[in-house]
């Protein structure tokens, strides 16, 4: 699986600042059969192959804030060995260290802008702050950080870079004016770094998965910072009915991690999976002393910390879906799922994908077979296309679980209406 690698250095590419294309539902199904999705899907499995069986290095992501201090800690542990890396920045190729560097900026930048004070639900208007300054600073950080690893000696080659990829790094971190973070900001991320990819600033043949697994939890340890800083809400989110708040490829990533990409979706067992996993099921991400365990080795475990961070309560009821997932599949069904899921829950609805944006040249408005121009509807059909009255962007997997809880609620309402009681049924106070 590789990533289409554009040719730099013999065309003259025409770039262009992406624009929006996904104007209604007939347009998610133009995306659908589009050179762009083709694309981000291909990124997807390179990262999926790449990281499996793979262990996010010790001393990488950020354990404070996947931790909750009133949290109270079982001592039942799994007895796994001591992690054999080590976050060691000299070992890292120069391409991946100029890429973490531009990260680091970002969290330089919040150091900057503190929250303004007092509680604020609905997000803090610092935050705007920090976008405004991101969008003034980032084309000097891509010519500080990124401009050496750029092979291309062509005039004007670099600029293009920036005025398409800038679009998706500034989109990576949250809405400026809805002061929310979602899932269509993350796949805004696995746009920039697949980018990276097919301009040739990180080499996909030589790129190992521990390097992909320290960019992306570098970011994902910003995102986190970002959301706690500045109270950002959920974008989209489909509440207890949903996956996750926030992210979905974190999981995608984090199962992928603990499954063999050789034999995933065969029918083949690995000894080499089950050896490294050393015993742990899915059913320990439901053990908090298991999840502060693993959650500076593994993405996903990491993700639940973070879910045990923000909400509070029984995890069965603030997250149903993932609670199902995890008491009932093992991880390779689970790998699978997920990206399953990501292309039914991410990539095919309009609430997320109209806000991924098109250029000509990284991710072109193009038909993946034919390379023509795909059709585009009007933006004035954009609102009754998408009247929330009409559509339900619920999955499957949300309404069955919403009938489940319903048609468990009506039972017990039916066994309260027969219990026998010594009360009047008039004098009863209502059953709650």
């Amino acid at each position: 699986m590789a990533v289409p690698r554009l040719d730099l250095e013999h065309s003259l590419l025409d770039w262009s600042p992406p624009a929006k294309k996904i104007h209604g539902s007939a347009d998610v199904q133009s995306f659908l059969h589009s050179v762009a999705i083709d694309r981000i899907k291909t990124a997807l499995m390179l990262i999926c192959q790449k990281v499996s069986l793979k262990t996010v290095p010790e001393g990488v992501l950020d354990s404070s804030l996947v931790e909750s201090p009133n949290e109270p800690v079982s001592s039942t542990l799994l007895d796994l060995p001591p992690p054999t890396t080590e976050f060691d920045q000299k070992k890292l190729s120069p391409n991946v260290q100029r890429v973490l560097d531009f990260l680091a900026e970002l969290n330089l930048l919040m150091d900057q802008v503190p929250p303004l004070p007092g509680p604020r639900r609905y997000g803090n208007m610092a935050c705007r702050d920090w976008h405004d300054q991101l969008e003034k600073k980032v084309d000097g950080w891509f010519d500080l950080h990124l401009r050496p690893l750029f092979a291309s000696q062509v005039d004007g080659q670099f600029a293009g870079f920036i005025s398409e990829a800038r679009y998706y790094i500034l989109g990576a971190f949250g809405s400026r004016d809805r002061l929310d973070y979602g899932t269509g900001h993350e796949l805004s991320f696995l746009a920039f770094f697949a980018s990276l990819l097919m301009c040739q600033l990180l080499d996909q043949d030589s790129l190992e998965g521990t390097e992909i697994l320290i960019i992306f939890g570098k970011y994902y340890d910003l995102v986190k910072r970002l959301i706690l800083t500045y109270t950002l809400e959920p974008a989209g989110s489909h509440g207890v009915w949903g996956l996750d708040d926030h992210f979905h490829l974190i999981y995608i990533i984090g199962a992928s991690q603990l499954v063999d990409s050789e034999t995933v979706g065969t029918d083949r067992k690995s000894a080499r999976a089950v050896n490294f996993r050393m015993g742990l099921t899915p059913s320990t991400v439901l053990n908090p002393a298991v999840t502060k365990q693993q959650a500076h080795r593994n993405l996903f475990y990491n993700a639940i910390g973070f879910i045990r961070r923000v909400k509070k309560g029984n995890f069965s009821e603030h997250s149903p879906l993932l609670y199902e997932i995890c008491t009932s599949k093992p991880w390779e069904k689970i790998a699978l799922g997920m990206i399953k899921m990501f292309q039914g829950e991410v990539l095919s609805k309009f609430p997320v994908v109209q806000h991924f944006y098109f250029g000509n040249v990284l991710f072109p408005w193009k038909d993946a077979v034919s390379l023509r121009a795909l059709p585009e509807s009007s933006p004035d059909t954009e609102s009754e296309k998408t009247a929330p009255a009409k559509t339900d962007y619920r999955s499957e997997a949300e309404l069955a679980m919403h009938s489940l809880y319903q048609r468990r609620e009506e039972e017990l309402a039916m066994l309260a209406e027969k219990r026998p009681s010594a009360v009047p049924r008039a004098t009863r106070a209502p059953w709650k």
